[in-house]
């Protein structure tokens, strides 16, 4: 993936390739600039340090139901991956804008706490008709990565 423009943007870049299932992802940068760099260290550093993610991640099909922004504009995209040990959910927002999304999940996934990989904080999903939903509103070409356990150590 070819670094371009800001720590945002990479961060972006980078989630978004492990969405889409990329096993090695690397970044160069056009004019050898390093700062831009730094923040993805920090987040393959939480990535390295959570021994639920050493198996791969496989994309998995299924499990959201819908994905509606409120105001308009284009909904967040939201993809989910698994392995034996972990379900993730990555959430992208590419736009220049903020968007508040909804993504309303199927059944089995679980109504329960999620870990935000990236800052370690608890994320709870509720309840609804539909099955369990989070409301997230995203900031500009932001990103929202939650994993769970499958099963309890």
């Amino acid at each position: 993936i070819e670094l371009k423009g800001s720590a945002p943007a990479a961060r972006l870049a980078m989630w978004a390739a492990v969405a889409r299932g990329e096993r090695f992802v690397s970044f160069m940068s056009e004019d050898g600039a390093i700062a831009p760099l730094l923040p993805l260290g920090e987040t393959a550093g939480v990535i390295t340090r959570n021994e639920a993610l050493f198996a791969p991640l496989r994309p998995r099909s299924g499990g959201v139901t819908s994905v509606s922004s409120a105001g308009g504009g284009a909904p967040v995209d939201v993809k989910l991956l698994e392995s034996p040990d972990a379900l993730v959910i990555i959430g992208l927002n590419p736009a220049a804008a903020p968007r508040a999304a909804t993504i309303t999940f199927t059944t089995e996934i679980p109504e329960a706490i999620w870990q935000n990989l990236e800052t370690g904080t608890a994320v709870n999903f509720v309840m609804g008709k539909e099955g369990p939903f989070l409301e997230h509103t995203f900031a500009p070409r932001d990103v929202l990565v939650l994993m769970i356990r499958k099963s309890r150590r």
